[in-house]
């Protein structure tokens, strides 16, 4: 695949368009500002240059998406005019700039994916639904945030342009979400060592989270984000990675998927997430169901009876090391309780609340967010709305937690039938392409495909569509695909 550069004859326009920028934006500085102020003045060349160095390393501009990617609690952000301003986000501004840029100077050309219809159709859905909305600028702030992810998503496929590019920025992308995995299983140690030996490590921004909630002395890892649901996630679709990785005829790296492997299934477990439990059986039935698609899958039922007998020997290991954990699984398969498996769970009754909404407006919903303003909390009521006139949380923390249910109470069914419509267009391209290409990337694009199979199915109990990660997710295997296409024809 022949990689587009800044040096090629079509971007010598491209420094000089930029100094005339540069020159135009001090000028005006100086005329609406205080002349006397230098860093007012200095500030916007400062930021000309960094989308200067960017527009010509887009390559460092991925790097920085996926460094960020996973920086989503409070601690991390910052608020703008009452919206929640994440790192990535503010890198993924600049990345739709040097993007746009390199388009207009024909350094690249846009790229068509499979899901640009259906994800078109469903985020003006989304933006009509505001029409119906409760609250309009709740509703317009999720739109937005939608649309800022769908951009996010078209940036990766799009500059993402060659395999050296992608192969990095893949390994990369394994290291770093090795890394915020390995940072929650330090943040389980670091409880359990302050519970039992009253140490007083650091355990995280947030402290010891959900002892009470999970039954759990030391509480549950949630890494760098704002919830344990998040870091469940993210480990399931980590460990579904690596295994199919590992289960490959890809002779590199075997002992580093091997142990990325180990390592996610143990924070994936200890997270105790139950919908990433269920995503990670799903993604493994999908990846059997599939195997024969991928000619250097070594994934078939012997090695991974071999692979669960291992694991189920684990945890009894892990059982008899940490008695506490037989009282917290009780907690998580407990028949009854707001936190139990049962109808009286939290969510199913949000999640009930939701249809309710649903059929109040079927045709185009409530607007995007208007669980927030709508929905309940589930149970302790009174409690919670105390809280919120109190102002010690936020009516934000409301939502429903189901994809399934949101789709529906927020867009209704013309929201639901282009969401249908995009995970198919999806599904198929994947399922049709996927045998077309060998190699690497076939390994990769499949490996990629079961992961967010199994997020998509933890979604349907504990959704975080609106999260960057599911998006970049998404723009990794789509470009896998593209790349293992190209190189198939060489």
């Amino acid at each position: 695949m022949k990689r587009l550069e800044i040096s090629n004859s079509n971007s010598k326009l491209v420094l000089p368009v930029f100094l005339l920028v540069l020159l135009i934006i001090s000028a005006f500085i100086l005329l609406i500002f205080d002349k006397s102020n230098i860093s007012l003045f200095l500030i916007f060349p400062v930021i000309i240059f960094i989308l200067f160095v960017f527009l010509v390393k887009k390559g460092w501009l991925i790097y920085a998406i996926i460094a960020s990617l996973f920086l989503e609690a409070d601690f991390f952000s910052f608020h703008f005019f009452g919206a929640r301003i994440r790192i990535i986000q503010i890198i993924g501004i600049v990345a739709l700039i040097c993007l746009i840029v390199r388009v207009t100077m024909s350094v690249s050309k846009p790229k068509k994916t499979p899901i640009d219809a259906p994800l078109c159709g469903y985020i003006l859905v989304n933006f009509a639904a505001i029409i119906n909305a409760p609250s309009m600028v709740r509703s317009l702030k999720i739109a937005v945030l939608l649309l800022s992810l769908a951009l996010l998503y078209y940036i990766i496929v799009n500059l993402i342009d060659s395999k050296e590019l992608f192969k990095k920025a893949f390994n990369l992308l394994l290291y770093i979400g090795l890394g915020e995995i390995v940072y929650g299983l330090y943040q389980v140690a670091a409880g359990m060592f302050n519970y039992y030996l009253g140490i007083g490590l650091p355990v995280g921004h947030r402290g010891i989270m959900h002892a009470g909630f999970i039954n759990s002395p030391w509480g549950r890892p949630y890494g760098t984000f704002a919830e344990p649901d998040w870091y469940g996630a993210v480990s399931m679709f980590f460990s579904l990675l690596f295994m199919s990785l590992y289960f490959s005829r890809l002779r590199e790296k075997k002992k580093f998927y091997l142990f990325g492997m180990v390592i996610s299934i143990l924070g994936m477990f200890l997270s105790f997430v139950r919908a990433s439990w269920i995503g990670f059986l799903g993604g493994i039935f999908v990846l059997l169901l599939l195997k024969h698609k991928v000619k250097l899958s070594r994934i078939n039922v012997i090695n991974f009876s071999k692979f669960l007998l291992c694991l189920v020997v684990g945890f009894l290991i892990l059982i008899i090391l940490i008695p506490s954990t037989i009282d917290i699984l009780g907690t998580r398969v407990a028949p009854t309780g707001a936190a139990g498996v049962g109808a009286t769970n939290v969510r199913f009754v949000q999640m009930r609340h939701s249809i309710n909404l649903f059929l109040n407006s079927p045709i185009l919903g409530n607007g995007p967010g208007c669980f927030s303003v709508l929905g309940i909390w589930g149970h302790n009521e009174e409690y919670y709305n105390q809280l919120v006139r109190e102002g010690l949380i936020s009516i934000e923390s409301r939502y429903d937690p189901s994809i399934a249910t949101t789709v529906l109470a927020d867009t209704g069914i013309l929201g639901a039938f282009f969401f249908i419509i995009l995970l198919f267009s999806f599904l198929k391209y994947n399922l049709l392409t996927i045998p077309k290409i060998g190699g690497f990337y076939q390994v990769v694009s499949f490996s990629l495909l079961g992961g967010i199979v199994g997020l998509f199915i933890s979604y349907i109990f504990t959704q975080g569509f609106w999260l960057p990660f599911t998006w970049v997710f998404l723009g990794f295997n789509i470009s896998a695909i593209k790349i293992g296409v190209l190189e198939s024809k060489k």
